[in-house]
C-alpha cells in the first residue's frame, strides 16, 4: 500500500490535509510522500513487539480473517521488502509472517486514526481519553453500531502506548475539516498503506469523480432520485455512499442518510465507511434518538448460502437482505476466483452453477479465469434489486469483449427465476485508465432488471483529451466531458445466433458492412503456451552456453503472479525453446528475448513427457524437482 517518505511533523499529515486535498483536486492524485516521522514511529513501535505479539490470540484471529478475505498475502505480486523497510525504519525477513505482522500493525494504526477522527468530530473535545476505544462510548450520542473488531485493540496493553496515543490525538484535533465533496477516508488510507501493498491486495479505491458519474448516469431520468433507496454491496471506505450523500443531502431534507446502505466483507473497510458516514452526518443532521449506521460487515456473495457468516456480531445485518433497493451501485472486487482461499471456493462454488455463469467444459474450463465481480453482479441483482430497478457497476471490459471469459455473464438472465436483464449501456474506459498506477481494462455497465437486452447496445468509448493525464483534472462526474472525448458506438454479439458470444463494437455505418463478413472462421484460435500460473518456473533467460547441448539458465520471476525463488542452473537444450510474447509481435515481424522450458513433444502434445524421457536429461529433471512443491 507505498514509496519512500520525507520526514515531517505528525501534524503535517492532518493539519495540511487542506493543501493536500487542494493538490488532489487539481492533479487527481493524493501525494502520500508526507508520511510523518511520528507516523513511522507509531507503526515501528507496534512492529517491534513482533516477537511477543505474533503469538497472541488477537493477531492469530486477525490473520485468519485476513486470509479468508484476501487469500495468502504476497502470492500474486512480489513486494520489494527494502522499500517498506526504508519507509518505516524496520527490518523484514522474506517470510510471510513478517509481512503479515507488518500489515497487522498498519491496519491497527489505521483503525486508531479512524476512531480518533470519529470521536473528535462527534464529541468535539481536544482531550484524549482511552474511553475512545470502548465500544459503547458512541452510545452516549445514540450511535448504536459504530464498533471496531476487538483484535485491533491489542495495542492498549503495550507499555508506553498512552503517550503515543495522546500525541496522535492532539495532532488530529488541530485538523480543520473543509466542507467539501469527496472521500476523505480514502485519502488517509493511501497515506498510511504503501502503494506496493495496495497493489498486492488489489486495494484500489474508486475515484470520487467516477462514483459521482455512475450515479448521475444511472439516475439521469429519475425526477425522484433523491427519495430512492441505494445500496453498494462492496462499499470499501464508502466512496459511492459519500457521493450519494453529497449529491442528494440538500434536496428536501436529509432522507438520503437513511436511504443508503453499504456492505463489505472487510471489517476494517466497514469501520472506514462508517467513519466517513459519521463525519458527514454530524455536519448535516442532529443526533436525535438512536442512529444505526446503515453500513454492515458481511459477505454479499454468500447472502443466501448456508455457510454465510457475519464478521461483526453487533451489526444488525439480518434485515438488510429482506429489503429491495431501487439502485445498486459500486465497484465489485476484481479478483480471479482461483485466487480465493480453497475453503471459500469449496463452500460457495455452487453459486456459479446456480446462476449458470460458468459454461465451459473439458479442456476449455482449464483456461478460463472467471472473476468474482461476475458472481457478485448476479447475486446482488437477484437478491437486492427491485424489479425495474437499475444497477451501475465499475467492471472489467473483458467481460464483454472476451470470446470465452464472461460467456455466462453475457446470458443477461437470472436463470433460477427466469428474470431478464437489460444491459442498456456500457462505457469503455480502457484508454483512460481511471485507477492510477494500475493497468486495468475498466468499463461501466448499466443494467435494468426485468427487461431483455436489446441489441445493438449503446457502447461509449472514452479517450482523454490532449495529454494522457487529462483524467487528473477531473474531480466531479459533471466535469468528465471537459477532459474526455466520447466515441459513440454500438455493440452486439460477434457470432450470429449466439447471444452470449463476445461483443463486436462499431459505428452504425460499420455495422452495415460487418453484417456481410461475420460468420464461421476457418481458423481455430489457440491460447498459446499456458503454464497454469507457473511462469516463474518455466520462463527462462539463457545466460550462456557451456557445451553444444548445455546452457546455463535463470528463471524469470520479476512479473510472475505467483512468487518463485530465483535460481540459476545448467540444463540440457532439448526442451528449451525460443518464447514469443504478445508485445513482441509487430506487423510482418517479431523479436524475442525469453525462452521457455516446455517438456512436451509433437507426440505427447498437451501432456508432458514421461519419466523415461526425463531421466535421460538429468539436469532438466533436477531443475523441475527443485520446484516440485510449487
Amino acid at each position: 500500500m507505498f514509496n519512500p517518505y520525507e520526514i515531517a511533523g505528525i501534524s503535517k499529515i492532518f493539519c495540511n490535509f487542506a493543501s493536500l486535498i487542494k493538490i488532489s483536486h487539481t492533479m487527481g492524485v493524493y501525494d502520500n510522500s508526507c508520511l510523518s516521522w511520528e507516523n513511522r514511529q507509531f507503526v515501528k513501535f507496534l512492529f517491534d513487539t513482533k516477537n511477543v505479539t505474533a503469538n497472541e490470540k488477537e493477531y492469530l484471529d486477525w490473520k485468519k480473517i485476513f486470509i479468508n478475505i484476501h487469500g495468502e498475502f504476497n502470492t500474486q505480486r512480489k513486494i520489494r521488502i527494502e522499500k517498506l523497510e526504508n519507509s518505516y525504519d524496520i527490518r523484514l525477513s522474506e517470510t510471510h509472517d513478517d509481512l503479515f505482522f507488518f500489515l497487522f500493525c498498519l491496519e491497527t494504526y489505521y483503525s486508531v486514526i479512524l476512531r480518533f477522527l470519529a470521536y473528535n468530530k462527534i464529541f468535539k473535545t481536544a482531550d484524549y481519553d482511552e474511553k475512545i476505544f470502548r465500544a459503547n462510548i458512541f452510545l452516549e450520542k445514540g450511535i448504536v453500531n459504530y464498533t471496531c473488531v476487538g483484535y485491533y485493540d491489542w495495542f492498549l496493553r503495550l507499555k508506553g502506548i498512552s503517550q503515543l496515543l495522546s500525541d496522535l490525538y492532539s495532532s488530529i484535533t488541530t485538523r480543520h475539516y473543509n466542507d467539501r465533496d469527496g472521500d476523505l477516508i480514502s485519502f488517509i488510507f493511501e497515506t498510511i498503506f504503501p502503494k506496493e501493498i495496495r497493489h498486492s491486495l488489489g486495494e484500489f479505491y474508486t475515484p470520487y469523480w467516477l462514483a459521482d458519474y455512475v450515479i448521475d448516469q444511472i439516475t439521469t431520468d429519475d425526477k425522484e432520485r433523491h427519495m430512492k433507496k441505494y445500496i453498494d454491496p462492496s462499499c470499501g471506505s464508502g466512496t459511492f455512499l459519500v457521493a450519494l450523500i453529497h449529491k442528494f443531502r440538500s434536496i428536501e431534507g436529509n432522507d438520503i442518510f437513511k436511504n443508503i446502505c453499504g456492505i463489505d466483507i472487510n471489517p476494517l473497510t466497514v469501520l472506514a465507511a462508517k467513519t466517513n458516514y459519521l463525519l458527514l452526518y454530524s455536519d448535516f443532521c442532529r443526533f436525535e434518538g438512536d442512529l444505526e449506521i446503515p453500513i454492515y460487515c458481511a459477505d454479499t456473495i454468500a447472502i443466501n448460502d448456508k455457510y454465510h457468516t457475519l464478521f461483526c456480531a453487533e451489526d444488525n445485518y439480518d434485515n438488510v437482505p429482506k429489503l429491495k433497493y431501487d439502485y445498486v451501485v459500486g465497484n465489485p472486487p476484481w479478483v480471479n476466483w482461483e485466487y480465493l482461499p480453497k475453503s471459500y471456493r469449496i463452500n460457495h462454488g455452487g453459486l456459479w452453477q446456480y446462476y449458470s455463469l460458468f459454461t465451459q467444459k473439458g479442456l476449455n474450463a482449464n483456461f478460463i479465469k472467471e472473476d468474482v465481480s461476475v458472481l457478485m453482479t448476479y447475486v446482488v441483482i437477484d437478491n437486492y434489486l427491485k424489479e425495474g430497478g437499475k444497477l451501475g457497476f465499475v467492471i472489467k471490459e473483458t467481460l464483454f469483449k472476451s470470446i470465452k471469459q464472461g460467456e455466462g455473464f453475457r446470458n443477461f438472465r437470472i436463470h433460477p427465476n427466469k428474470t431478464d436483464l437489460n444491459v442498456y449501456r456500457v462505457d469503455d474506459l480502457t484508454a483512460l485508465k481511471p485507477f492510477k498506477g494500475a493497468v486495468t481494462r475498466t468499463a461501466l455497465v448499466f443494467i435494468k432488471k426485468g427487461e431483455k437486452t436489446n441489441y445493438p447496445v449503446d457502447y461509449i468509448v472514452w479517450h482523454p483529451k490532449g495529454k494522457k493525464n487529462a483524467i487528473d483534472n477531473i474531480y466531479h462526474g459533471k466535469e468528465v466531458s471537459k477532459h474526455v472525448d466520447f466515441v459513440f458506438l454500438k455493440a452486439r454479439p460477434s457470432v450470429q445466433n449466439s447471444l452470449n458470444s463476445g461483443w463486436i463494437t462499431e459505428s452504425l455505418n460499420e455495422m452495415e458492412f460487418s453484417q456481410n463478413i461475420l460468420g464461421t472462421n476457418s481458423y481455430t484460435a489457440r491460447t498459446g503456451v499456458f503454464t497454469g500460473g507457473a511462469n516463474g518456473i518455466y520462463w527462462l533467460r539463457i545466460e550462456r552456453e557451456t557445451t553444444p547441448n548445455m546452457v546455463v539458465v535463470s528463471n524469470i520471476t520479476e512479473r510472475a503472479k505467483n512468487k518463485m525463488r530465483n535460481v540459476s542452473a545448467e540444463m540440457e537444450k532439448d526442451f528449451i525453446f525460443p518464447f514469443l510474447t504478445g508485445n513482441e509481435l509487430r506487423f510482418w515481424g517479431y523479436s524475442y528475448s525469453k525462452y521457455i522450458l516446455c517438456p512436451h513433444t509433437a507426440k505427447s502434445k498437451m501432456y508432458p513427457v514421461g519419466d523415461d524421457v526425463l531421466s535421460k536429461l538429468p539436469k532438466t529433471e533436477a531443475y523441475l524437482c527443485a520446484f516440485k512443491k510449487e
